[in-house]
């Protein structure tokens, strides 16, 4: 299947790029999370986030919120909206079993294209699936309702 990519996936090197990309600067946490045995979560603040996450290239199982707080990873405690997601587990629908995600990246580019959508930031195979982000300009908690 040929699907030309008029926005090829951006490629990052290491995990201090996607924290910098995701969160470039503002007030607020951001919670990392690793599952290591155990699940473990850490509010880091947004300054603090790539030398944090750096020593971590290459570790299964870490999680970056897409958003920032101001405490625990509550709606409550949001600070600002970042970016939007949409994660795509294809890997136990029958008809996309043993797929690679660029063929998923290729098909979702399609199918944005085609709903005139513009194309993601990032992607990010996650080993189930594929999630595709939309890094915005900060939102504000108070824009929340609307």
């Amino acid at each position: 299947m040929g699907v030309s990519i008029a926005n090829p996936p951006r490629f990052l090197q290491a995990p201090d790029e996607h924290a910098r990309l995701l969160h470039p600067a503002g007030p607020g946490l951001v919670v990392l999370a690793r599952r290591d045995g155990r699940w473990q979560e850490q509010r880091i603040p947004v300054e603090a986030l790539p030398e944090r996450v750096r020593p971590l290239a290459g570790c299964p199982e870490v999680f970056l919120t897409q958003n920032r707080f101001r405490g625990p990873r509550r709606i409550a405690h949001l600070v600002g909206l970042d970016a939007l997601w949409a994660d795509l587990n294809y890997h136990r629908l029958p008809q996309w079993v043993g797929w690679r995600p660029e063929g998923i990246w290729e098909l979702a580019i399609a199918h944005l294209e085609a709903a005139r959508i513009p194309a993601p930031t990032l992607a990010i195979a996650t080993g189930r699936g594929l999630c595709l982000l939309w890094v915005h300009s900060s939102v504000p908690r108070q824009a929340l309702p609307r």
